[in-house]
């Protein structure tokens, strides 16, 4: 028969689990906007705009678009929980 101290403990087990998915979220998070950091500074210096003689073009347009990628990525699931399943899937594929 349960007893209320097997409740308890299964709760207790719950929040130490969400508290470990959601600390792990965050570190995933903040990885994506470093990498979209890196991304956008890789792309003003292909637009010339940090560094002078490595214009390039194809490249500036790339990386701008996956550093957009990365940006929705790590800030869509921020607004709607719902959304981090695709947003996952979609920064994945990229």
């Amino acid at each position: 028969m349960l007893e209320v101290d097997d409740f308890i403990a299964r709760d207790q087990l719950v929040s130490t689990a969400w508290g470990l998915r959601n600390s792990m979220r965050q570190k995933i998070q903040v990885f994506m906007l470093f990498e979209a950091a890196t991304f956008v500074a890789a792309s003003l210096i292909h637009s010339g705009a940090l560094i002078a003689g490595y214009e390039h073009q194809q490249a500036r347009i790339a990386e701008g678009v996956i550093a957009i990628v990365l940006l929705v990525g790590a800030i869509a699931p921020l607004k709607d929980v719902a959304a981090e399943a695709p947003c996952s899937l979609i920064h994945s594929g990229i």
